[in-house]
Parts: C-alpha cells; structure tokens; sequence
C-alpha cells in the first residue's frame, strides 16, 4: 500500500504529484477565465512560457519570460475569443528527472466571431513543462512550452 509519503516510480510522494496535477488543472481554469495575474502566479518569478509549432514551417515560435509578460500574454489571449475551453487529455510525469519534468496533452477550443458567425478554433497541442517546488511549498512552472501538433476551424452555435 502506498501513503502519501512514499516516493513512486517518478521519484515524487503522492502529495506532489498531486499537487502538481492540479496546478496544471489550475492553469486551464485561469486561461480559461482570462485570470492573467493568477496564470502568471502559477510560474517563478523568471518563469517562461514558450510556444513552438511541430511543423517549423507553419508559423512562428516564440517565449514569454517572467511574470509580467505570462500576465501580458494571457490577457491578450482573453481579448481575441469569446471564450475558450481546454481539455487536459493526459498528464504524465516523467521518471528520475530533477527538476521535474512532465507532458501534457490538452484540447484546447478558442472561439471568436468572424463576419458575423462563431468559429471554434480546435487545437490539439502538449506542453513539456518543468515543475519546481518553490521554498514556500507551492508547486510552480520553470517553464512551460506549447506544442501545437494540428488545429480545425469550424462553425458553431454560441447558447450561452
């Protein structure tokens, strides 16, 4: 039987893992609500968050460093939809890494109006991020960077 003190496989007690589960579902729910100051809470002072496309080709890549540009940069975001919805499909921890390591899959969904008519821009993406556990206790990201894999755009009915 494991308790809450005993290090798994990825070298983490049950409570870390946890922990850092639900700063990652933290994460989409403050994106979601376009709560700039609470994402970028969710980084160290000299956090990033890195954007990156698997095909170089198809657009740009870039990074946000410190706070105040991941608060920046969600606002921004809460300013081009209607709304947005991200669905986190698999989290995993990587084993014996320090810092920590992880991947997570997300659906994310970004609607905006277009001439008239709503559009869901549906992305399928990852991140790999780095976890740290700051000295007062909390789980934050070193770093976090999107990986957008593919994306479709469609029409939908806003109802709410």
């Amino acid at each position: 039987m494991t308790t809450t003190s005993e290090p798994s496989a990825v070298g983490l007690d049950v409570a870390d893992q946890l922990a850092i589960r639900r700063l990652v579902d933290r994460y989409f729910l403050a994106v979601d609500d376009a709560a700039a100051d609470e994402v970028a809470s969710m980084f160290t002072e000299d956090g990033v968050l890195g954007f990156t496309r698997s095909n170089p080709d198809s657009g740009p890549s870039g990074e946000r460093r410190g706070r105040s540009e991941i608060a920046a940069q969600t606002a921004w975001l809460g300013t081009q939809y209607l709304q947005t919805g991200h669905i986190c499909a698999s989290q995993e921890l990587l084993p014996g890494t320090d810092p920590v390591r992880g991947r997570v899959r997300c659906v994310a969904h970004h609607i905006r109006q277009d001439d008239g008519n709503a559009l869901t821009r549906t992305v399928f993406l990852h991140y790999d991020d780095v976890y740290v556990k700051e000295a007062d206790g909390e789980w934050r990201f070193a770093s976090r960077n999107l990986v957008i894999g593919c994306t479709v755009t469609h029409p939908v009915e806003v109802v709410g």
